[in-house]
């Protein structure tokens, strides 16, 4: 059963709503990699709860990313900006997300 399985803190924010919900798993996620990066590198969504529930996780809002009806893309936060298009992202993910070498340095 999913109690079992996941735990009293998963449970209860299974019944506080998606955003907790999604908040509970992502913290989940970045204590498996405690001493390390962080695990969390940058999230994207579509809904409202995404949004919250990263920036709740602790992703910074500049690394969080929206993607609305109109398949147009902002950054998350309250003075998030627009990205513009898929197009417009992958051309700003090498300075979003800079290439890591095994010694855990940036290139």
């Amino acid at each position: 059963t999913p109690s079992l399985r996941w735990g009293p803190a998963l449970m209860s924010a299974m019944t506080g709503g998606p955003a907790d919900f999604k908040t509970t798993v992502l913290l989940q996620v970045r204590r498996l990699f405690d001493g390390c990066t962080g695990g969390l590198a940058g999230g994207l969504g579509n809904q409202r709860t995404d949004e919250t529930a990263y920036l709740s996780a602790g992703i910074p809002p500049h690394l969080v990313f929206i993607i609305d009806a109109q398949s147009q893309v902002r950054q998350g936060g309250s003075g998030g900006g627009r990205c513009g298009s898929y197009e417009d992202l992958i051309e700003q993910l090498p300075a979003l997300f800079p290439a890591v070498h095994a010694g855990g340095s940036p290139s």
